[in-house]
Order: structure tokens, then C-alpha cells, then sequence
């Protein structure tokens, strides 16, 4: 006699659910093991351009920074979420040249979620396949994302800033007459100072340097889309 109650789906209910935890589990035991290696690198103190270099930037370019950090190839992406974690969007630079994995200075830029989706964890790390466009969050093949779910910019051989480090730049906003417009900023681990974002002017007409913040900038040739300059002097001068 057939009875209606009767349930034909746990048995794959629970080994589906089996599978899941076996897969989670190895993807935490692989990511604690990877926390625990984080590569170091050597910082040192770096200021962009070299003095008294004759430089073409573009307008919103940075025509000078000043910080503590290494060069290496950076990928910035946006944020992404999906079923076993989440990632924050921003820079994140390459530690060794023999892996494809790219460090954040933030130690929670990735949150790790268990089968429920509930963060059980965090890392600092994401793998990047460059010729797949793919991004595996704390280098784990299971829930990788596209192209069509995150966005990558790289660089290769670009700054990477030091964990807590302090950055000075100055941008160049445009020209307006005779007029030039440029941006100071500070940054912290990356992120902008709000407080310590100003902007300056330079007036052509009272000649072709400008000083701020202790830098000097000579002016060559100057339109509302491009600047020609040189640095006669950073903010420290190193």
C-alpha cells in the first residue's frame, strides 16, 4: 500500500549537505594554512618622480606621492559577494613573483562564509588568473568570480603602500586661464583623510613653480587636459 507521508529525499538531502561540510571544511583548513604564510616584503621609503625628471601627466593624474611601501603588480577590483564569501574592493599587491596570489593591508578584505552563509572567518588574500579573468577569493577554486560578477584593473610594477602607512600626493586638476588647479591628499592605509584633502591654485602669471606642503613643482607647458613638469623638490626631499 502506498503511503503518502513517506519522504524519498533525506538520504540525498543529507549527503548533499555531507559533501558541502567536507568541502567547506578543506576550504578553511586551506585558508588558515595560507594566513599563516603571508610573504613578507621590504618596505622602504619611496617618492614619485625622481627630482629634476622632465614628466607628461594627464588631468586627475598624480603628479607627485611621497610614502612608505614596495613595487610590485597590484590588481584593483570591486567588491563581490557570493555563496561561500564576500570581498571588499580595492588594491591588492602581489608579494611573490611565483604565485598568482594578491595581498590586501586590510586582514578582513575577505569574509569566509560557511554552507548557511554565516562569516565564520576572514582573510587577506585573493588569487588572480589573469588570462581567465578570475578572481578565487583566499586562493580556493571553489567560488571564484568572473568577469561578470567582479571588475579587475591591473598594474603591473605599481606602488603598494605599507599596512598603516602615511602617503602624501598631489593631482593636477586642470587649467582654467591662466590658472592651474591641483589636489593635495593624504592617505592612511589607503584611504583617503578626508580632513586632509585640499585643493591649491597657481597662478602663471607670477611664474613657473609652486610650492606646497614643503614640495615644489616647475611648470613647462600647462593645457586643461595635460601638464608638462618636473620636481625641484618633494615633500622631504628623500
Amino acid at each position: 500500500r502506498y503511503n503518502t507521508t513517506q519522504n524519498i529525499y533525506p538520504p540525498l538531502k543529507k549527503e548533499s549537505l555531507r559533501m558541502k561540510k567536507i568541502a567547506f571544511t578543506s576550504i578553511m583548513a586551506m585558508i588558515i594554512t595560507g594566513c599563516a604564510s603571508t610573504p613578507k616584503v621590504h618596505y622602504t621609503d619611496v617618492s614619485i618622480p625622481n627630482l629634476n625628471e622632465k614628466r607628461e601627466v594627464f588631468l586627475g593624474d598624480t603628479l607627485l606621492k611621497q610614502g612608505r611601501g614596495y613595487y610590485g603588480d597590484s590588481i584593483t577590483i570591486t567588491s563581490a559577494s557570493g555563496v561561500y564569501s564576500s570581498i571588499d574592493g580595492g588594491v591588492y599587491c602581489k608579494r611573490n613573483n611565483n604565485s598568482n596570489n594578491y595581498y590586501s593591508t586590510n586582514n578582513q578584505a575577505i569574509a569566509l562564509k560557511n554552507t548557511y552563509g554565516n562569516i565564520t572567518g576572514y582573510s587577506n588574500f585573493v588569487s588572480y588568473d589573469k588570462s581567465a579573468g578570475k578572481i578565487c577569493p583566499s586562493g580556493i577554486s571553489l567560488g571564484c568570480y568572473d568577469s561578470t560578477e567582479i571588475s579587475v584593473s591591473y598594474k603591473p610594477h605599481a606602488f603598494c603602500a605599507a599596512e598603516n602607512s602615511f602617503q602624501q600626493i598631489i593631482e593636477y586638476n586642470g587649467k582654467s586661464g591662466k590658472i592651474l588647479n591641483f589636489t593635495y591628499r593624504e592617505f592612511s592605509n589607503n584611504l583617503a583623510r578626508s580632513a586632509f584633502t585640499t585643493n591649491f591654485k597657481m597662478d602663471l602669471r607670477e611664474g613657473d613653480t609652486v610650492a606646497y606642503k614643503g614640495a615644489m613643482i616647475k611648470v613647462f607647458k600647462a593645457t586643461n587636459n595635460k601638464i608638462t613638469y618636473e620636481l625641484v623638490r618633494n615633500f622631504n626631499t628623500y
